[in-house]
């Protein structure tokens, strides 16, 4: 799921802390079924209510807020109400909304009366159903992959306890401030042990050659000097962070920045046109009147 992906990320790209404002709450996700891809058809409860089945979500303390139905509202001439009810188990929560004036072939999300709190890693009942329609709505469905059941798309709007390595670290009315504690670290190389002296300054003993990765961006200009050899660094295959190469035994890592020459020159290049500047608003003759 897409909060879960964003977190391994920030993991594997050495995040340590995320900063929210308090009033956002960056625990929660949608949660899809996997419709088969070209053969959506439309659903006008001629013939009842439709009902099946949807995987549950699998964080920890799950609970739904919202469910979202593909609508046609044929040309938003549809009326009436379009209910939802969604059961954990036994326990089941129900929405409403009104689909007048609802654009056509578009995803509404019902609120639910109360959260749904998932109690078990069982697929989720529900059913959905109409009322007080002079023109009833359709609803989208599409074979489900997972039990091959007629079902509309329904993303879950979930809301979830933060994970078991993911602590709050600090609140007050401006900032909400998360730690991670699965952070890449911010020198890391496999089969070496390593001595870190500071951001810039490390030694290096390893088994064979290796290759060293420093959570720090590869942009130009950085230079390493492994064992008095000075190269500029490597990057890692995504080109984020930077790399160099490790000899086997001891290795003593220097890393040095300079500006790449046309970066110095534009800078040298503005301290110029600044300095030219401040002589010439010094020289000006000064008006009495």
């Amino acid at each position: 799921m897409a909060t879960v992906f964003c977190q391994q990320n920030l993991s594997q790209h050495g995040v340590g802390l995320v900063a929210v404002s308090p009033e956002k709450n960056i625990w929660q996700d949608i949660l899809l079924t996997h419709p088969v891809a070209g053969n959506a058809q439309a659903y006008d409860f001629t013939a009842g209510p439709l009902s099946g089945h949807i995987p549950a979500p699998r964080n920890k303390g799950a609970a739904v807020s919202k469910v979202g139905i593909a609508v046609g509202t044929f040309s938003g001439r549809a009326t009436g109400k379009i209910n939802i009810r969604l059961c954990s188990k036994d326990v089941c929560q129900s929405g409403t909304t009104s689909v007048d004036q609802t654009p056509d072939n578009t995803v509404i999300f019902i609120p639910l009366d109360q959260k749904l709190a998932i109690t078990g890693p069982e697929d989720l009942s529900w059913s959905i159903s109409t009322d007080g329609n002079d023109i009833k709505p359709a609803v989208w469905v599409w074979q489900n992959k997972e039990n091959g059941e007629l079902s509309p798309m329904m993303p879950l709007q979930t809301e979830f306890d933060p994970p078991d390595y993911v602590k709050l670290s600090y609140q007050d009315p401006y900032i909400t401030i998360w730690k991670l504690s699965n952070a890449a670290p911010y020198f890391s190389a496999d089969n070496c042990h390593l001595t870190i002296h500071s951001t810039e300054k490390l030694e290096a003993d390893c088994e064979n050659k290796g290759t060293l990765v420093r959570q720090e961006i590869a942009y130009p200009g950085w230079h390493v000097t492994v064992n008095g050899v000075h190269t500029k660094t490597g990057a890692t295959k995504d080109g984020l962070f930077q790399t160099a190469n490790l000899v086997s035994g001891h290795n003593t890592i220097t890393f040095t920045y300079a500006p790449p020459k046309g970066v110095l020159m534009l800078f040298l290049f503005i301290v110029g046109l600044l300095g030219t500047g401040i002589g010439f608003y010094r020289s000006r003759p000064i008006s009495l009147h």
